[in-house]
Protein backbone atom coordinates (compact mmCIF):
# COMPACT_ATOMS: atom_id res chain seq x y z
CA UNK A 1 0.00 0.00 0.00
CA UNK A 2 1.44 3.40 -0.82
CA UNK A 3 1.02 6.41 1.60
CA UNK A 4 2.12 9.76 1.92
CA UNK A 5 1.51 12.58 4.24
CA UNK A 6 0.27 15.95 4.00
CA UNK A 7 0.60 18.62 6.54
CA UNK A 8 -2.52 21.26 7.23
CA UNK A 9 -3.40 24.01 9.09
CA UNK A 10 -4.85 24.00 12.85
CA UNK A 11 -2.78 21.00 13.48
CA UNK A 12 -4.32 18.60 10.87
CA UNK A 13 -2.39 15.95 8.87
CA UNK A 14 -3.78 14.44 5.36
CA UNK A 15 -2.85 10.29 5.12
CA UNK A 16 -3.66 9.78 1.37
CA UNK A 17 -3.16 5.91 0.45
CA UNK A 18 -3.75 3.94 -2.35
CA UNK A 19 -4.67 0.42 -2.40
CA UNK A 20 -3.77 -2.29 -4.54
CA UNK A 21 -6.51 -3.51 -7.03
CA UNK A 22 -6.44 -7.08 -6.04
CA UNK A 23 -7.34 -6.30 -2.07
CA UNK A 24 -10.32 -4.29 -3.52
CA UNK A 25 -11.40 -6.99 -5.31
CA UNK A 26 -11.19 -9.40 -1.90
CA UNK A 27 -12.90 -6.82 -0.27
CA UNK A 28 -15.42 -6.70 -2.79
CA UNK A 29 -16.02 -10.03 -2.82
CA UNK A 30 -16.29 -10.61 1.18
CA UNK A 31 -18.66 -7.79 0.72
CA UNK A 32 -21.05 -9.44 -1.91
CA UNK A 33 -21.19 -12.33 -0.13
CA UNK A 34 -21.78 -11.15 3.13
CA UNK A 35 -24.73 -8.41 1.20
CA UNK A 36 -26.02 -12.10 -0.23
CA UNK A 37 -26.80 -13.22 3.10
CA UNK A 38 -29.25 -10.66 4.02
CA UNK A 39 -31.26 -10.37 0.82
CA UNK A 40 -33.21 -13.15 -0.91
CA UNK A 41 -32.43 -13.74 -4.58
CA UNK A 42 -34.38 -15.79 -6.47
CA UNK A 43 -33.13 -19.45 -7.40
CA UNK A 44 -29.81 -19.06 -5.03
CA UNK A 45 -30.46 -19.96 -1.08
CA UNK A 46 -28.89 -16.70 1.67
CA UNK A 47 -25.21 -15.82 0.82
CA UNK A 48 -24.77 -18.25 -2.27
CA UNK A 49 -25.32 -16.03 -5.27
CA UNK A 50 -22.45 -15.44 -7.26
CA UNK A 51 -20.87 -11.46 -6.65
CA UNK A 52 -22.11 -10.69 -10.75
CA UNK A 53 -25.62 -11.53 -9.91
CA UNK A 54 -25.67 -9.46 -6.31
CA UNK A 55 -24.13 -6.65 -7.91
CA UNK A 56 -26.80 -6.56 -10.39
CA UNK A 57 -29.31 -6.99 -8.20
CA UNK A 58 -28.11 -4.49 -5.58
CA UNK A 59 -25.96 -2.33 -7.53
CA UNK A 60 -22.17 -1.99 -7.26
CA UNK A 61 -22.24 1.61 -5.19
CA UNK A 62 -24.07 -1.02 -2.88
CA UNK A 63 -21.44 -3.35 -2.66
CA UNK A 64 -18.35 -1.22 -2.76
CA UNK A 65 -19.90 0.66 0.50
CA UNK A 66 -20.21 -2.38 2.17
CA UNK A 67 -16.44 -3.13 1.39
CA UNK A 68 -15.50 0.25 2.21
CA UNK A 69 -16.76 -0.43 6.01
CA UNK A 70 -13.89 -2.56 6.33
CA UNK A 71 -11.15 -1.72 3.97
CA UNK A 72 -11.28 2.14 4.74
CA UNK A 73 -10.73 1.37 8.65
CA UNK A 74 -7.87 -1.30 8.22
CA UNK A 75 -6.31 0.60 5.67
CA UNK A 76 -5.94 3.79 7.65
CA UNK A 77 -4.72 1.71 10.68
CA UNK A 78 -2.02 0.67 8.42
CA UNK A 79 -1.16 4.29 7.24
CA UNK A 80 -0.88 5.14 10.91
CA UNK A 81 2.01 2.63 11.92
CA UNK A 82 3.83 2.98 8.56
CA UNK A 83 4.15 6.66 9.10
CA UNK A 84 4.20 6.80 12.86
CA UNK A 85 1.63 9.82 12.76
CA UNK A 86 0.24 10.06 16.65
CA UNK A 87 -4.00 10.75 15.34
CA UNK A 88 -5.87 12.96 18.09
CA UNK A 89 -9.30 12.94 17.07
CA UNK A 90 -10.93 9.83 14.15
CA UNK A 91 -10.13 10.30 11.02
CA UNK A 92 -12.08 11.92 8.00
CA UNK A 93 -12.33 9.81 5.23
CA UNK A 94 -12.53 10.65 1.55
CA UNK A 95 -12.80 8.67 -1.13
CA UNK A 96 -10.46 10.18 -4.25
CA UNK A 97 -11.41 6.94 -6.86
CA UNK A 98 -11.91 3.67 -6.67
CA UNK A 99 -9.96 2.59 -9.43
CA UNK A 100 -7.42 2.75 -8.70
CA UNK A 101 -8.32 3.14 -4.86
CA UNK A 102 -7.25 6.19 -3.62
CA UNK A 103 -8.42 7.58 -0.22
CA UNK A 104 -7.45 10.40 2.22
CA UNK A 105 -7.66 10.71 5.84
CA UNK A 106 -7.81 13.64 7.69
CA UNK A 107 -6.45 13.61 11.37
CA UNK A 108 -5.74 15.92 14.02
CA UNK A 109 -2.01 15.84 15.69
CA UNK A 110 -0.36 17.30 18.05
CA UNK A 111 1.04 20.63 17.34
CA UNK A 112 4.65 21.61 17.17
CA UNK A 113 6.10 22.72 19.92
CA UNK A 114 8.24 26.23 20.13
CA UNK A 115 11.61 25.79 21.46
CA UNK A 116 12.85 28.91 22.91
CA UNK A 117 15.80 30.50 23.23
CA UNK A 118 18.43 27.63 23.67
CA UNK A 119 21.27 29.35 21.89
CA UNK A 120 23.09 30.73 25.21
CA UNK A 121 23.10 27.41 26.91
CA UNK A 122 26.10 25.72 26.24
CA UNK A 123 25.76 21.44 25.76
CA UNK A 124 27.90 18.46 25.06
CA UNK A 125 27.16 17.55 21.95
CA UNK A 126 25.45 13.50 21.93
CA UNK A 127 26.95 10.99 20.30
CA UNK A 128 25.10 10.42 16.74
CA UNK A 129 27.13 7.99 15.32
CA UNK A 130 25.37 4.37 13.89
CA UNK A 131 26.57 1.15 14.20
CA UNK A 132 26.97 -1.84 12.00
CA UNK A 133 23.96 -3.29 14.01
CA UNK A 134 21.33 -0.63 12.84
CA UNK A 135 22.46 -1.13 9.54
CA UNK A 136 22.00 -4.49 9.44
CA UNK A 137 18.30 -4.27 11.01
CA UNK A 138 17.30 -1.02 9.08
CA UNK A 139 18.00 -4.02 5.99
CA UNK A 140 16.10 -6.49 7.80
CA UNK A 141 13.12 -4.64 7.99
CA UNK A 142 13.27 -3.70 4.08
CA UNK A 143 13.75 -7.80 3.82
CA UNK A 144 10.22 -8.03 5.96
CA UNK A 145 8.48 -5.36 3.92
CA UNK A 146 9.59 -7.22 0.67
CA UNK A 147 8.36 -11.27 2.00
CA UNK A 148 6.15 -13.05 0.19
CA UNK A 149 4.00 -15.32 1.82
CA UNK A 150 4.04 -19.45 0.27
CA UNK A 151 2.05 -22.34 0.97
CA UNK A 152 3.30 -24.34 3.70
CA UNK A 153 2.19 -27.97 4.05
CA UNK A 154 1.81 -28.01 8.44
CA UNK A 155 0.26 -26.84 10.81
CA UNK A 156 -0.26 -23.05 11.65
CA UNK A 157 1.93 -20.96 14.03
CA UNK A 158 1.72 -17.48 15.45
CA UNK A 159 3.03 -14.93 12.46
CA UNK A 160 2.00 -17.34 9.96
CA UNK A 161 -0.81 -16.51 7.24
CA UNK A 162 -3.96 -18.56 7.07
CA UNK A 163 -6.43 -18.39 4.25
CA UNK A 164 -9.57 -19.37 5.75
CA UNK A 165 -13.40 -19.29 5.68
CA UNK A 166 -15.23 -17.72 9.09
CA UNK A 167 -18.30 -18.33 10.65
CA UNK A 168 -19.28 -17.12 13.84
CA UNK A 169 -22.54 -16.27 15.73
CA UNK A 170 -24.00 -15.14 19.04
CA UNK A 171 -26.57 -17.91 19.80
CA UNK A 172 -28.15 -18.15 16.67
CA UNK A 173 -27.26 -14.73 14.63
CA UNK A 174 -24.86 -14.79 12.24
CA UNK A 175 -22.39 -12.22 13.01
CA UNK A 176 -19.30 -12.74 10.64
CA UNK A 177 -19.47 -14.89 7.79
CA UNK A 178 -16.37 -14.18 5.95
CA UNK A 179 -14.92 -16.66 3.22
CA UNK A 180 -11.08 -16.66 1.80
CA UNK A 181 -9.66 -14.11 4.10
CA UNK A 182 -6.07 -13.93 4.36
CA UNK A 183 -5.39 -13.59 7.91
CA UNK A 184 -2.50 -12.58 9.59
CA UNK A 185 -1.61 -14.52 13.07
CA UNK A 186 0.03 -11.99 15.29
CA UNK A 187 -0.03 -12.32 19.25
CA UNK A 188 -2.89 -10.52 20.98
CA UNK A 189 -4.79 -9.36 17.91
CA UNK A 190 -7.85 -7.99 18.82
CA UNK A 191 -9.81 -8.52 15.14
CA UNK A 192 -12.12 -9.99 14.55
CA UNK A 193 -12.35 -10.82 18.37
CA UNK A 194 -9.63 -11.28 21.00
CA UNK A 195 -7.59 -14.55 20.85
CA UNK A 196 -9.14 -15.44 17.76
CA UNK A 197 -5.42 -15.94 16.21
CA UNK A 198 -4.39 -17.94 19.20
CA UNK A 199 -7.25 -19.96 18.61
CA UNK A 200 -5.83 -21.23 15.22
CA UNK A 201 -2.50 -22.31 16.40
CA UNK A 202 -2.39 -25.61 15.37
CA UNK A 203 -4.59 -25.29 12.49
CA UNK A 204 -3.56 -27.83 9.63
CA UNK A 205 -4.94 -27.02 5.59
CA UNK A 206 -8.55 -28.31 4.71
CA UNK A 207 -8.66 -28.90 8.74
CA UNK A 208 -11.99 -27.77 10.24
CA UNK A 209 -12.10 -26.19 14.02
CA UNK A 210 -15.09 -24.86 16.43
CA UNK A 211 -14.07 -22.74 19.06
CA UNK A 212 -16.33 -20.36 21.76
CA UNK A 213 -14.33 -16.94 22.55
CA UNK A 214 -15.44 -14.85 25.12
CA UNK A 215 -15.43 -10.75 24.23
CA UNK A 216 -14.46 -8.52 26.85
CA UNK A 217 -17.37 -5.99 28.12
CA UNK A 218 -14.71 -2.91 27.01
CA UNK A 219 -14.45 -4.15 23.43
CA UNK A 220 -14.63 -1.41 20.92
CA UNK A 221 -16.93 -3.36 18.67
CA UNK A 222 -20.40 -2.85 20.93
CA UNK A 223 -22.14 -5.47 18.98
CA UNK A 224 -20.00 -7.93 20.36
CA UNK A 225 -18.78 -6.31 23.60
CA UNK A 226 -19.36 -8.82 26.30
CA UNK A 227 -20.71 -11.53 24.61
CA UNK A 228 -19.72 -14.89 23.32
CA UNK A 229 -18.96 -15.78 19.89
CA UNK A 230 -19.11 -19.31 18.20
CA UNK A 231 -16.93 -19.95 15.68
CA UNK A 232 -16.60 -22.00 12.79
CA UNK A 233 -13.30 -21.98 10.86
CA UNK A 234 -12.18 -24.06 7.62
CA UNK A 235 -9.01 -24.04 6.88
CA UNK A 236 -7.73 -23.36 2.98
CA UNK A 237 -4.16 -23.18 3.14
CA UNK A 238 -1.38 -22.28 5.68
CA UNK A 239 0.95 -19.95 4.49
CA UNK A 240 4.44 -18.73 5.92
CA UNK A 241 6.81 -15.86 5.36
CA UNK A 242 9.90 -16.28 2.59
CA UNK A 243 12.08 -13.71 3.06
CA UNK A 244 14.58 -12.64 -0.22
CA UNK A 245 17.96 -13.63 -0.60
CA UNK A 246 20.32 -10.70 1.10
CA UNK A 247 22.06 -9.95 -2.18
CA UNK A 248 22.43 -7.57 -5.05
CA UNK A 249 19.56 -8.79 -6.28
CA UNK A 250 17.73 -7.77 -2.88
CA UNK A 251 19.15 -4.33 -3.25
CA UNK A 252 18.05 -3.52 -6.63
CA UNK A 253 14.72 -4.87 -6.32
CA UNK A 254 14.72 -2.08 -3.41
CA UNK A 255 15.91 0.62 -4.64
CA UNK A 256 18.29 2.56 -7.49
CA UNK A 257 20.96 0.29 -6.11
CA UNK A 258 23.68 -1.74 -8.26
CA UNK A 259 24.68 -3.89 -5.72
CA UNK A 260 24.08 -4.45 -1.89
CA UNK A 261 26.74 -2.47 -0.70
CA UNK A 262 25.33 0.44 -2.55
CA UNK A 263 22.09 -0.27 -0.28
CA UNK A 264 24.71 -0.41 2.98
CA UNK A 265 25.85 2.74 1.82
CA UNK A 266 22.50 4.84 1.21
CA UNK A 267 20.69 3.12 4.75
CA UNK A 268 24.14 4.14 6.40
CA UNK A 269 24.14 7.81 5.28
CA UNK A 270 20.07 8.16 5.68
CA UNK A 271 21.01 7.09 9.44
CA UNK A 272 23.44 9.06 10.11
CA UNK A 273 21.53 12.30 8.74
CA UNK A 274 18.45 11.29 11.54
CA UNK A 275 20.71 10.38 14.16
CA UNK A 276 22.09 13.53 13.38
CA UNK A 277 19.37 15.63 13.74
CA UNK A 278 17.98 13.70 16.81
CA UNK A 279 20.94 15.01 18.65
CA UNK A 280 20.62 18.38 17.67
CA UNK A 281 16.85 18.47 18.86
CA UNK A 282 18.29 16.63 21.86
CA UNK A 283 20.50 19.46 22.77
CA UNK A 284 17.99 22.01 22.22
CA UNK A 285 15.42 21.02 24.33
CA UNK A 286 17.69 20.05 26.93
Amino acid sequence: MKVQTEELPNSEVALSFEIEDSRLQRAMDVAAHRLAGRVNIAGFRRGKAPRALVERVLGREAITEEALDDLLPEAYREALGETGVVALTEPQFDVESVSPFKAKATVVVPPPVELGDYRSIQHDQPDGSVSGAQVDESIQLMRERNANWVPAERPASMDDMVVVNVLGKVKEEVVIDEVDVDYLMIPQRTVPVPGFAEALVGLEPDEERAFDLAVPEDYDNQKLAGKTVSFLVRAKEVRVKELPELDDYFASTVGDYSTLADLRSHVYSHLSEQSQARAQEQVEQE
